[in-house]
Parts: C-alpha cells; sequence; structure tokens
C-alpha cells in the first residue's frame, strides 16, 4: 500500500491549522474581554478627567478672586490724595525729592450751580403764603 499523499497533507493543515484556529479564538476573546472592560472603566476615567478639569477651574477661579481683592486694594489706596504721588514714584517717575505740584482741572473751579429749592419749604414761602392767606 502506498501512502496516501493527501493523508499526510491533512494532518500537517490539521497540525498546523488547530493551532492558528485556536489563537484567533483567543484574539477574538481578549478583544471582546478588552472592549467590555473599556465600556465598564469608560465612565471612572472620564470623572476623573472632570475632577481634574475642576481642579484646575478652582485654582484658576481662587487666584481671580486674589488678583481682584488686590485691585480692589489698589484702587482705595489710589482714591486718597497721596494715592497717585505714592504710584507716580513707585513707577519712577518722580524721584525722591522732587516736589510735586498739583492742578485743578478748570471744573474744579466752576461754582456749583445753586439748589433750586421748594419755595413752600422755606422760610419765605411759608411767609408768603401767610400773606396770600391774609389777602384773602
Amino acid at each position: 500500500m502506498m501512502p496516501n499523499s493527501h493523508h499526510y497533507s491533512s494532518k500537517f493543515m490539521q497540525a498546523v491549522l488547530r493551532p492558528l484556529i485556536l489563537l484567533l479564538i483567543a484574539g477574538v476573546g481578549l478583544f471582546v474581554l478588552v472592549a467590555i472592560a473599556a465600556k465598564v472603566l469608560f465612565p471612572y476615567l472620564e470623572g476623573w478627567r472632570q475632577e481634574r478639569a475642576i481642579a484646575q477651574l478652582r485654582a484658576e477661579v481662587g487666584k481671580a478672586v486674589q488678583e481682584k481683592k488686590q485691585l480692589k486694594r489698589d484702587i482705595t489706596r489710589h482714591n486718597t490724595p497721596e494715592g497717585p504721588i505714592l504710584e507716580a514714584r513707585r513707577k519712577g517717575w518722580i524721584k525722591p525729592g522732587d516736589r510735586v505740584i498739583r492742578y485743578a482741572p478748570l471744573e474744579a473751579f466752576k461754582p456749583k450751580t445753586a439748589r433750586r429749592t421748594d419755595p413752600r419749604k422755606t422760610t419765605f414761602g411759608r411767609w408768603q403764603r401767610e400773606v396770600e392767606r391774609a389777602l384773602r
């Protein structure tokens, strides 16, 4: 009997294909497991990213609040009569020993308009009303 060549190739194919098929099944199974794990872990990763973003934004807000407080302190310091002079000295515009001469704009010297008062509320208005009543 002559050995069947088809028989040898069939055994060879089985010997080669069986590990390949098992490897393919293992790969697909591993892919499915990774996909399921990613589906389960994704919300946790997203939550972690959002917590980091929130922490970063809180730090920025804290920094902005501190900057706002500093600006308010600067405003109150500059609204004093000495404030502009101190700031000019800090910036180097006025050197030590320099005399500071302030000038006021012309609007500061304009006379303020007299307030109009209700004649009924003034003494003259009361007196005038009494005279008008007496003459009736």
